[in-house]
């Protein structure tokens, strides 16, 4: 009897219904209060859209990370002593509706902020296709089994345990793949990004 291990897999790509922005802005100032109260407008400003977009039903949820304050100092060429405090305003907006990705992120840019576009999947959406990929991985782990007790002339290997190997979701696939999606007067086009769901298992035959 001989034991034989090998890995299966199967990978799916799937359209990412999510996009998460992530927008920054830093302010600076010689003045400590006046930077801090900037901050604070900007962060309000910030807040008050996600909050729009939320309860329009375009974004799932948003999250507002405190503002963050340093300072830095240095001396010129005279010996005088410069200052320059900074503050760093930070919101993460998860979006539904990816026809406003474009036009936030250049209605962001105007207002001095930079927005940065992360693509993801929901989780309904990446649980629709779990069952077939965890059915796809078994069988490829099956074919690699059967291959290598062909080779070594045993029989048909019999299928003793079986374990969830490294999964993951979320993975950019090629740029190519992603679909067009005009925003036209929303905003500039944007490439709506695939993503891949990948499932691995671990299989343990045994071959007479």
């Amino acid at each position: 009897m001989t034991e034989i291990i090998v890995t299966g897999a199967a990978e799916r790509f799937l359209i990412a219904d999510r996009a998460t922005l992530s927008v920054n802005m830093s302010l600076s100032d010689a003045e400590r209060s006046s930077v801090v109260e900037r901050a604070a407008q900007a962060h309000e400003h910030l807040v008050a859209r996600a909050t729009g977009l939320v309860d329009a039903g375009a974004a799932s949820r948003y999250l507002a990370n405190p503002v963050e304050t340093y300072s830095n100092s240095w001396r010129d060429g005279d010996g005088r002593l410069i200052s320059e405090h900074t503050a760093n305003v930070s919101v993460q907006i998860e979006l539904i509706d990816l026809e406003l990705v474009g036009g936030l992120t250049q209605e962001f840019a105007g207002e001095g902020s930079d927005a940065r576009v992360g693509w993801g999947l929901s989780d309904e959406l990446r649980n629709s296709v779990l069952g077939e990929l965890r059915a796809e991985a078994v069988e490829d782990a099956r074919r690699a089994a059967r291959d290598y007790a062909s080779a070594i002339g045993r029989s048909e290997p019999e299928l003793l345990s079986l374990r969830d190997g490294d999964s993951g979701a979320g993975m950019p696939g090629p740029l190519a793949r992603g679909m067009m999606m005009a925003a036209e007067a929303k905003g500039m086009d944007v490439t709506i990004r695939d993503l891949g769901v990948r499932v691995q298992v671990i299989a343990t035959f045994v071959a007479v």
